[in-house]
């Protein structure tokens, strides 16, 4: 998985399953598709370490927790729709 330029703090999985979110050093907060290893997303917005990550029930939002004393909350895509 490319993509953070700085150590990794936190990862969690969405509840489907298929999806990662990862915050790190270079205060980016990052989806990824699990099965491909490909960054579907990147957020900006903290200005110091993301240092937690946590993604909602429904898999919609995901939460970051920065060493900037701030907490932000960002819309995830969709998930895609299940293979049949």
């Amino acid at each position: 998985m490319d993509g953070h330029t700085a150590g990794i703090h936190a990862v969690t999985i969405t509840p489907d399953g298929g999806r990662a979110v990862s915050g790190a050093v270079d205060r980016t907060v990052r989806l990824w598709d699990l099965e491909t290893g490909k960054e579907l997303r990147c957020f900006e917005g903290h200005t110091d370490s993301v240092v937690s990550v946590a993604v909602s029930p429904d898999g919609r939002h995901a939460v970051s927790g920065g060493a900037d004393k701030t907490v932000r909350l960002w819309r995830l895509p969709d998930p895609p729709e299940p293979k049949p």
